[in-house]
């Protein structure tokens, strides 16, 4: 089995494994869903079956192509299955993996930011006193605010660049990391159930005046929602991250940089996404320990994709890719 299919299997067996998880605590939960969610599906579905059409489309128009021409065609049909491909898959797994998000944090068990404050205390980590620290710096803090933000751009340019480099063990590869660390992140978040440091220490508005606190107060009220156990429609529409332990943001800025190695953009991603993790403190409101259990999230699975390519022999692959 080629790396390509075998990174897709990881895909679909963790969307299967949410699907699962949904459907049994659904049983037991006051969220209900909209038809809305299923008509979202299906015409993701169907935009992503358009690219991977496309793809086959060029692909019999290289058969009859040669030279520079039949490479080029080669390369952009690859690169159009691998997004369409992506793009079916994320349709189906955005939902159920928002919908495991809101089940997890729909729980009265109580919340453990005190745990999380008192082991950042216990290795000499004040978080007002960082907090109000990289505040005191304007410049600083809209690097770090800047910085936090590109989260939002990181995924798709970094698929982009290995769709247009014709790489499909490395874009699947990414692919299958990001899924799998976002399951592992949900369902610790289910354990450990957290607000955030912003409302744990609710700290003066001044302290944190050059940053958006975006990641530490919106989520709030409808975490407090969840947590009444009051019937709740859940909608993509109103999609907010509700995990503060672990961060995401500290997964994703190592997963990244781990995707991008061996390439031009290695440097660029590791200096844009030390400043994002940096920035999880201040503008996304997380404990100190919130970063870690992100970076044990990003290791773990790393590691386990990693297996699931020398299993397949594809290491050779990815270093060819």
């Amino acid at each position: 089995m080629s790396a390509y299919h075998r990174y897709l299997l990881v895909i679909v067996a963790t969307i299967g494994l949410l699907a699962l998880s949904d459907a049994i605590l659904l049983q037991r939960s006051a969220i209900y869903l909209t038809p809305a969610i299923a008509a979202g599906a299906v015409f993701g579905i169907a935009f992503g079956a358009m690219f991977f059409g496309l793809s086959k489309l060029l692909y019999l128009s290289m058969r009859r192509a040669t030279g520079t021409l039949g490479n080029a065609l080669a390369g952009v049909s690859e690169g159009l299955e691998c997004v369409g491909v992506f793009v079916m898959l994320f349709f189906v797994f955005s939902p159920a993996n928002g919908l495991y998000m809101f089940l997890a944090a729909a729980t009265q068990r109580p919340l453990m930011d005190g745990a999380m404050a008192a082991m950042d205390r216990s290795i000499g980590f004040d978080w007002p006193a960082v907090v109000e620290a990289a505040n005191s710096s304007p410049l600083l803090a809209s690097v770090l605010v800047a910085s936090y933000a590109s989260v939002l751009y990181q995924v798709p340019l970094v698929l982009i660049f290995h769709a247009s480099m014709s790489g499909q063990a490395r874009f699947f590869e990414f692919a299958a990391t990001l899924v799998v660390a976002l399951f592992m992140t949900t369902t610790m978040s289910m354990l450990v159930p957290t607000a955030g440091a912003y409302s744990y220490y609710q700290p003066q508005a001044s302290s944190y005046s050059h940053f958006t606190a975006v990641g530490g107060f919106a989520h709030l009220e409808t975490l407090h929602k969840l947590r009444s156990l009051a019937p709740y429609e859940f909608t993509m529409r109103e999609m907010v991250g509700l995990v503060s332990f672990p961060s995401f943001h500290t997964s994703l800025g190592i997963l990244v940089v781990f995707a991008l190695r061996r390439t031009f953009l290695f440097w660029p991603a590791v200096l844009v996404n030390t400043a994002m993790i940096a920035a999880t403190v201040p503008e996304g409101g997380h404990h100190f320990m919130d970063v870690v259990g992100g970076a044990v999230i990003a290791v773990i699975s790393i590691g386990l994709i990693r297996w699931v390519g020398r299993e397949a022999g594809t290491l050779r692959e990815l270093k060819s890719a």
